[in-house]
């Protein structure tokens, strides 16, 4: 059976680093699939994305328009553009729907922040913004034909809160890339370090990590705390407070902000540390987890959402908001063996040979095949 997928990226313009990775990923597995005849690729104009699709003989790229739900005219080029084509199946790789003729949609639920308890740091703006999408998402998870959930959490979530079972979910883990040796160097290579990495915002529950660290220091463990990642305008606030409570610990010196970073610097950080630390609240996937598995960490995770399903026993768990735990699990780690260390982290390695783009890419168009054969079942009764 050769299908016709059209992928349509239905964002507000902007795109997150992992979001990006899966697309590029993606796309061209999906492409190479045998049972793939053509894809018709759409985003906004305002998206910065390689245009390593181009040169790609199965996929024709196009643009539509950024995603507002307050928008009440239709995309009346991409219409065309779809009628044109003639897909066989619409994937919507977000949770967002969209409506066109009788053709089976699905939809992938990146982003659990939305359906989950608010977080009390979160400002005003960002618990409005996700009560919306929250709404927008349900939606567009009760109309889509199939939704592929990242992982086992996300599955179950579906089945206990929106009632959708197994004939319209599939589980498919993201992927990961191999990465080459890092030469790099930079200002923290003779400081024995803890890394970790992510957006910053409240749901990564960094001051976990803080607290966690003024009370190492109490107890005359001096260990650097290296924070990567990029702040959006939502998470100026939360920084604040990070920097206040780093300031009333009196941690300034301990503490380092690197911001966004390129994937070299992430990887030389990963390979360099002493632990990852995942301090995250809530996590459809954890692609950073993944990551820091595959370049060898010694890690420490929340107990919270997906992580413990994502690095199973490769990983130390702490409960989540419990920064007594976990500076108790950072000093139990400090005080291991070779041996010991060795041993964990060539288990965090082999678990994340578990996670491959080319299993992802090809799960994904054998759920799209069979989405589209209930489709026509369905479309046959009528």
């Amino acid at each position: 059976m050769k299908i016709k997928i059209a992928i349509i990226n239905l964002t507000s313009g902007g795109i997150s680093g992992g979001y990006l990775e899966y697309l590029l990923n993606i796309v061209p597995r999906i492409a190479m699939h045998k049972n793939v005849d053509s894809i018709l690729y759409a985003e906004p104009k305002e998206l910065d994305i390689p245009n390593v699709f181009n040169n790609l003989n199965k996929v024709k790229k196009i643009f539509c328009n950024s995603y507002s739900p307050l928008r009440i005219m239709q995309d009346k080029e991409l219409t065309k553009n779809l009628d044109d084509f003639k897909p066989d199946v619409i994937f919507i790789p977000l949770a967002r729907y969209l409506k066109y003729k009788n053709i089976p949609i699905v939809t992938m639920l990146q982003n659990m922040e939305p359906f989950v308890k608010r977080e009390l740091l979160n400002s005003i703006k960002t618990n409005t913004k996700l009560f919306f999408q929250k709404i927008i998402g349900q939606r567009a998870l009760l109309k889509s034909d199939g939704i592929i959930c990242l992982s086992k959490y996300v599955k179950n979530f579906m089945k206990n809160e929106f009632q959708i079972g197994d004939i319209k979910t599939s589980l498919i883990y993201h992927g990961i890339n191999k990465n080459k040796d890092i030469d790099a160097q930079n200002d923290d290579a003779t400081d024995e370090f803890i890394f970790t990495a992510g957006s910053i915002r409240p749901a990564r529950g960094l001051e976990d990590l803080i607290k966690a660290s003024h009370l190492l220091k109490k107890n005359d463990i001096n260990i650097k705390i290296i924070i990567a990642g990029g702040v959006n305008s939502d998470s100026k606030e939360y920084l604040q407070y990070l920097i206040k409570l780093i300031q009333q610990y009196k941690l300034s010196d301990s503490i380092k902000f690197l911001g966004k970073i390129s994937k070299n610097e992430m990887n030389w950080y990963y390979k360099n540390s002493k632990i990852f630390i995942m301090t995250s609240r809530v996590e459809s996937f954890g692609m950073i987890a993944v990551e820091a598995m595959a370049n060898g960490c010694f890690c420490i995770s929340s107990n919270s959402s997906c992580l413990p399903e994502i690095f199973t026993d490769s990983a130390f768990y702490y409960e989540a908001g419990d920064s007594v735990d976990l500076e108790q699990k950072i000093r139990s780690i400090i005080n291991l063996s070779d041996l010991e260390i060795n041993k964990k982290i060539n288990r965090a390695i082999e678990r994340s040979s578990h996670f491959s783009w080319d299993v992802c890419s090809s799960k994904t168009v054998e759920f799209f095949i069979n989405i589209i054969n209930q489709k026509n079942i369905l479309n046959s009764k009528v």
